[in-house]
């Protein structure tokens, strides 16, 4: 059975926000580092880093199949 490839509410509601502040100003900033281009560069990173992560359980799973598979025969 494949792992479950994981994904992020936070990482959702941060975009669903970055696309609000957007729609105010591209260049939106609200003092204390929080720009748009601040959070979309932080929200990539993130975004990023799951896709590595999930695309890290499929090769795991892809091995898993394989010994198993050599295993039964």
């Amino acid at each position: 059975m494949a792992r479950p490839k994981k994904n992020s509410a936070i990482l959702q509601t941060a975009q669903r926000r970055l696309s609000g502040m957007k729609s105010i100003d591209l260049k939106l900033d609200l003092g204390g580092g929080c720009t748009t281009a601040n959070i979309e560069t932080k929200t990539k990173d993130v975004s990023e880093k799951l896709n590595e992560y999930n695309n890290l359980l499929t090769l795991v799973d892809q091995g898993y199949f394989i010994c198993r598979d050599s295993l039964i025969g």
